[in-house]
């Protein structure tokens, strides 16, 4: 296992830094639409762990360290080092801080970083933790899907998956159920008691990945592809799973889909973001990006625009309403997602920066 994951953290080191690093290109600060808070390249942070909440920025680091920083200058506030990276988001309580690393460890710390209990998994935390008033849910790799406690981090229920199954998608709650995508020879999705770990519904894709599910009024949005031959976007009735709607698409399934009370919007692997009527799935715009581009974050929703990262660097800024570009800006760095916090949109980059809006 200790080679395997030096092995992995130096693959994916090389990784980050091929697709985020603008290579010799120099740092071009002057921006029409965006203005830089500031940097600090020696964070060496894990853009996929930034999270923000209340002016304070944190996140995961690749020198296996969590921190935390003031949002408007960068001074450092919090350290605690882990024995690997800490790859996702954090979940941030008043009193409590609760993250996952990549040394399969889930923590929970005070804000000052001194340790509370830290928890074992039998292997990768593949996703962000979800949260209830008691119970931290917790999907993990060739195990399936934990309830723990808050208080102690000891497992409430446990639900098994398949050992030749790969991952499962981002949970997800409404009214007390448990939505998720279960990676396996049949593809998945699952309706779960959050309180037992009882499995409500199922439906079965063969052959086909989902993405994360989404929540709207009307129903469960998923998008499915067949592995870049072709896929699908559909509604499913909470309680059933039983489908209301299904448009045919070639649907990015690596990202959840963004959602109101009116639509649904979805990018693809042919160089497009669709919007969709959430009432019937029937396609009100479509944006048709740059050659060889395609969304690279999820969307986030901001004043009737949604923001979202691309494959070539660049941020763009689109009507909600009626899929035209507002602006785009190229950046230096990978983009990460775009983060909303007090009123502002905030703008993390593979630069260890922190971007947001000019006034």
């Amino acid at each position: 296992m200790g080679n395997y994951m030096r092995t992995f953290k130096l693959l994916s080191t090389i990784i980050f830094f091929a697709s985020c690093s603008g290579g010799t290109k120099s740092v071009d600060d002057n921006k029409q639409n965006v203005k830089l808070l500031w940097r600090n390249q020696n964070f060496e942070w894990i853009t996929s762990s930034v999270f923000i909440k209340d002016n304070i920025v944190y996140f995961g680091s690749f020198n296996d360290t969590f921190y935390s920083t003031n949002l408007t200058d960068g001074k450092l506030k919090l350290k605690f080092k882990t024995g690997y990276d800490p790859y996702f988001l954090p979940i941030i309580n008043s009193k409590k801080i609760y993250f996952s690393s990549f040394d399969l460890n889930i923590y929970c710390i005070d804000t000052v970083g001194n340790l509370v209990w830290k928890t074992q998994t039998v292997d990768r935390v593949k996703n962000n933790l979800l949260e209830d008033d008691s119970s931290l849910f917790v999907s993990v790799r060739s195990d399936g899907l934990r309830a723990i406690k808050k208080s102690s981090g000891t497992t409430v229920w446990h639900l098994s998956q398949k050992s030749q199954s790969l991952s499962t998608n981002q949970p997800i709650i409404f009214k007390d159920i448990i939505y998720v995508g279960l990676w396996d020879l049949d593809n998945k999705v699952l309706a779960i008691d959050k309180n037992n770990g009882e499995i409500i519904w199922r439906n079965s894709y063969p052959k086909f990945s989902s993405s994360d599910p989404a929540l709207t009024p009307n129903g469960l949005v998923i998008s499915i592809d067949k592995y870049y031959k072709g896929g699908q976007v559909m509604m499913l009735n909470y309680n059933t799973g039983k489908e209301i709607w299904m448009t045919p698409l070639k649907c990015e399934a690596l990202f959840k889909p963004y959602t109101n009370n009116q639509n649904t919007i979805v990018s693809t692997y042919d160089n497009k973001v669709v919007c969709l009527e959430n009432i019937d799935g029937k396609i009100k715009w479509i944006l048709k990006l740059q050659n060889d581009e395609n969304a690279d974050t999820r969307f986030c929703a901001f004043k009737q625009n949604i923001y979202f990262g691309t494959t070539k660097r660049n941020l763009y800024c689109v009507d909600i309403n009626t899929g035209k570009t507002v602006f785009y800006e190229s950046f230096n760095y990978g983009i990460s997602e775009p983060i909303l916090d007090n009123g502002k949109i905030y703008f993390p980059t593979g630069g260890s920066e922190i971007w947001t809006l000019k006034e």
